[in-house]
């Protein structure tokens, strides 16, 4: 999937939550709109991370030189939706609005790893 594919599938699955969690959590659309860069460049980092184009010259950042490998994986996405998305969560109402960045940022980056699943026919590794 290309990087506009990814943003489409990511506001997509933004205003699908932001739908769902109005009800339920006092949450102001204005929020989604202030972090939406944060949310798209989620969306796009993976891809820019580890990978095949070379877009920005990471060939060895953190020893990932192949496209799809720890970034895009099963466990990578356990780890943000079990661990990040939920402690940065708890530091934006806790002590500070600014952690609501972290938590978009990882949601797109979630979002990326769903879209990659679903819809590329390798799917995404363990």
């Amino acid at each position: 999937m290309n990087r506009k594919g990814h943003w489409i599938f990511g506001i997509l699955v933004l205003c699908l939550t932001y739908f769902i969690i109005q009800d339920h959590i006092p949450f102001d659309y204005k929020m989604f709109i202030v972090f939406l860069p944060e949310f798209l460049i989620g969306c796009i980092i993976p891809d820019e991370i580890e990978n095949v184009k070379k877009t920005f010259d990471f060939e060895g950042f953190l020893g990932f030189r192949n496209h799809r490998l720890y970034l895009h994986s099963k466990r990578f996405l356990k780890i943000i939706l079990i661990y990040i998305i939920p402690v940065s969560l708890i530091l934006a109402y806790q002590v500070d609005m600014k952690y609501f960045a972290v938590t978009f940022l990882f949601y797109g980056w979630a979002t990326h790893i769903f879209s990659d699943a679903y819809f590329t026919k390798s799917g995404i590794p363990t």
